[in-house]
C-alpha cells in the first residue's frame, strides 16, 4: 500500500512562478497540473475581474433614490421597491412618502410608495378574514373555476351569505344545520344561482346557501327542479 502511494507522488514545477512541489495524483489516468495552487487561484481571480469589467452593470442601478437626490440605486430581488441612499437617511430629510390610508383615511408616511394601510388593524379591515382554512380553500377553488370560465369573481365567505339570506336552503327552502361538518349530505354549501359553467359570475349576488345534497342534485342546472 505504501509503495503504491509513493509511486503516485511526482515532483512538478509551476509554469508561472517556477516553484517545485510534490503532487500526489488521485489516479494514474489523471493529468498533472501545470501550475501550483496559488497561481491557479490568482489566474481564476484575474479571469473573473476581466470578465466583470466587460459586462454591462447599468441594469442593476435603474431605480432613483426616493429621497429626491437623484442617485441611481440598485433594486435587488429582496430590497424595497423605493430604495433610499445612505446620505438621505443620515441627513434626516427623507421621512417617507405622504400617503392616505385606504382603511381609516388617516394621512401617514411610509418608505414604500405602494403602501395602502397605516397599521396592521387597517390591513385586517381591508382584507377578508376566513373562519377556517377549509372555507378559504373552497373559496379559492370557486375563484379558480370562475377565472377558467372567464367570469367575474369577488371575495366573500359563508358568513356574508348567512347575514344576507339567513340559514335557509335556497333550493329546498329547509333550514340548514350550520354546525354540521362538510361534506355531510345536510351540511352547508355555496350554490351558484347561475352556474359558473353557464357563464354565471362568482360574486355574492349570484350565490345562495344550500344543503350539500341539494347542491349536488342541482348540479349545473339553472333551476332546482326534480331534485
Amino acid at each position: 500500500m505504501l509503495d503504491s502511494m509513493s509511486s503516485r507522488k511526482v515532483t512538478l514545477q509551476c509554469a508561472d512562478c517556477d516553484v517545485s512541489w510534490v503532487y500526489t495524483r488521485a489516479s494514474f489516468r489523471g493529468r498533472n497540473p501545470q501550475r501550483c495552487r496559488e497561481c491557479t487561484w490568482a489566474r481564476a481571480k484575474a479571469r473573473d475581474v476581466a470578465r466583470n469589467a466587460t459586462r454591462d452593470h447599468s441594469y442593476k442601478y435603474n431605480t432613483p433614490c426616493s429621497g429626491g437626490c437623484g442617485t441611481m440605486l440598485s433594486r435587488g430581488g429582496g430590497s424595497s421597491l423605493n430604495p433610499v441612499c445612505r446620505e438621505c437617511r443620515k441627513s434626516g430629510q427623507y421621512r417617507g412618502h405622504a400617503l392616505s390610508c385606504t382603511g381609516c383615511g388617516v394621512d401617514y408616511r411610509s418608505g414604500d410608495a405602494d403602501s395602502r394601510f397605516c397599521s396592521w388593524e387597517c390591513f385586517l379591515k381591508g382584507h377578508q378574514i376566513w373562519p377556517s382554512d377549509a372555507e378559504r380553500y373552497r373559496a379559492k377553488g370557486r375563484a379558480r373555476r370562475a377565472l377558467m370560465a372567464q367570469t367575474r369573481t369577488e371575495t366573500y365567505c359563508m358568513a356574508d351569505i348567512v347575514a344576507r339570506d339567513g340559514t335557509r336552503c335556497g333550493i329546498c327552502k329547509a333550514e340548514v344545520d350550520m354546525p354540521l361538518p362538510w361534506p355531510g349530505p345536510w351540511s352547508a354549501s355555496v350554490d351558484h344561482v347561475v352556474p359558473i359553467s353557464k357563464g354565471g359570475p362568482d360574486v355574492l349576488d349570484n350565490v345562495q346557501l344550500a344543503h350539500f345534497r341539494c347542491n349536488l342534485a342541482k348540479s349545473d342546472k339553472l333551476i332546482g327542479a326534480e331534485l
